[in-house]
């Protein structure tokens, strides 16, 4: 994947997008926030999502992408990293989070303040206006455009899943509520089934859609081989390494190194999350550990003493050596998962998922 030549195309979107902002007389007061909103909000980070279209469709074609096929294909994944800071710049605010990608995020910065939401509308917006502008030629353009539109509410409905199962359950990152009626303010309660249910539905639909469905998706109607038969296999992928994807998150939330991580660590610990850590880690536990998570998971007000006594249970139980042996069993399955994908007339290809799989596999950040 060519990040280089990716971040090449970002020039174009943002001319456009503030050209798009001038069709409606924007004042150049505005058009200078527009700009640095969007620029803050996308040019750092790994671009994950947005490299996968090209990439994926390079996969799908067997060949390098002709120069006016890769614009088009890196356009595209412009849009969905658009996309994914405008949910980000929200998921920031809702989780108290102020940093973002090694700097302060969007909210956190001086003068910007709850500003951001209107900012997060602004940029989604931006993301259909210039679907519009790039793609409406197409045969495939609906399709493109309800896949953003899917994109959108399953993000936002993991994003509500995860925080109304919350033990502060008020979605502000304070985790000194009284607990969501769900899970009764009582960090037992994501033993067990439940537990293991909410926290692969938050993979499913807050972290695999935009993660891995999307990008893949999206490069399959440029590739024109997006048939109802290979969506459903792509779907059925897409979830498992999503789940992977957010696991590998809760875990380097709390075990990551922050200055690689990008963000504060521990915000799971104090917002009292339903995470495959707690989860795992209460059924390992204890009645003295119990105790200590009871006392310490979901206490806002602790702080560092929080996040450290919560890490030192779970340090206790194993579960660092737990996520080895997850890992090592997620690569076994996704690599069997793979393996199975029939290529020929389908037009899919392993490599497409393999590149993904190689790319999460021991992440850091």
């Amino acid at each position: 994947m060519n990040h280089e030549r990716f971040k090449s195309i970002f020039p174009i979107i943002l001319n456009d997008a503030l050209d798009y902002a001038r069709s409606f007389h924007a004042s150049d007061e505005m058009l200078s926030w527009f700009e640095k909103s969007l620029t803050h909000n996308t040019t750092n980070g790994k671009h994950l999502r947005g490299l996968l279209i090209p990439n994926t469709l390079s996969h799908i074609l067997s060949r390098p992408l002709a120069s006016s096929e890769f614009i088009s294909a890196a356009k595209l994944g412009w849009l969905l990293e658009l996309l994914q800071a405008s949910v980000l710049m929200c998921d920031d605010i809702e989780d108290g989070d102020v940093t973002r990608r090694g700097k302060a995020s969007w909210h956190a910065v001086p003068g910007v303040g709850l500003r951001a939401i209107n900012d997060a509308a602004m940029l989604e917006s931006t993301v259909f206006a210039l679907l519009k502008r790039y793609f409406r030629d197409l045969e495939c353009y609906v399709d493109l455009v309800e896949v953003f539109h899917e994109t959108v509410f399953r993000t936002g409905a993991g994003q509500m899943v995860d925080l109304i199962s919350s033990l502060s359950g008020n979605g502000v990152g304070s985790g000194s509520g009284s607990g969501s009626e769900d899970v009764n303010g009582d960090v037992c309660s994501f033993a067990g089934e439940w537990g293991e249910c909410v926290w692969e539905r938050i993979g499913e639909m807050k972290t695999a859609y935009y993660t891995v469905y999307a990008p893949v998706v999206l490069a399959m109607y440029l590739g024109r081989v997006a048939t109802e038969k290979n969506l459903e296999r792509v779907r059925s992928v897409a979830l498992r390494l999503g789940v992977y994807y957010q696991v590998q998150d809760d875990f380097l939330d709390i075990f990551g190194e922050q200055e690689v991580f990008g963000k504060e660590l521990g915000r799971d610990i104090r917002d009292g999350k339903c995470t495959w850590l707690i989860a795992g880690g209460w059924g390992r536990a204890d009645e003295a550990q119990k105790r200590v998570l009871r006392e310490w998971y979901g206490c806002g007000d602790g702080g560092g003493r929080a996040v450290e006594m919560v890490r030192g249970v779970f340090r206790e139980v194993g579960m660092e050596e737990a996520y080895a042996a997850y890992e090592e069993e997620m690569l076994r399955m996704m690599e069997e998962v793979i393996a199975d994908i029939e290529e020929g007339s389908s037009g899919l290809k392993k490599g497409m998922f393999t590149d993904i799989i190689h790319i999460m596999y021991k992440r850091r950040k």
